[in-house]
């Protein structure tokens, strides 16, 4: 049981061009959702959580993902570019998944942005993401 909400979405599945269902395996490539910029890159109860602010006011966070050594706060990356990969599953019962969470400032953005900001309703609005996600993309073996 979760002490609070899901602040977001956890993606663990994907269905092929043939209509079969698959799970998503470690070391699974992870997109840039939207295009944006790096506003941190945390060790966390996740494993690694990257946290991305895009204009003009959409603040977005990917949990469970392994990152390039070289990413860091402030770069930039474009709509589809590859972010890192899908971290192996910390937990025996739970299969690899990555997470996925959207919000919408309602202040000036912070200098750093983690999950609690995430979840301060002052700062942020939570946003389901399934809308902006619903892309096409496609798999790469």
């Amino acid at each position: 049981m979760r002490k609070r909400p899901h602040e977001g979405v956890d993606l663990c599945f994907y269905r092929k061009k043939n209509g079969k269902i698959e799970k998503l395996e470690e070391g699974t490539l992870i997109p840039c959702i939207f295009s944006g910029e790096v506003l941190s890159s945390i060790d966390d109860y996740l494993g690694r959580s990257v946290f991305f602010f895009s204009h003009p006011n959409i603040v977005w966070a990917l949990g469970h993902i392994n990152v390039e050594n070289n990413l860091q706060k402030g770069m930039c990356f474009e709509r589809g570019e590859v972010i890192g990969t899908l971290a192996a599953k910390r937990q025996k019962d739970i299969t690899p998944h990555i997470h996925i969470s959207f919000g919408i400032l309602l202040k000036d953005l912070p200098y750093r942005l983690d999950w609690s900001v995430m979840t301060d309703t002052n700062i942020l609005k939570l946003i389901d993401p399934m809308p902006f996600i619903a892309l096409e993309y496609e798999m790469v073996p």
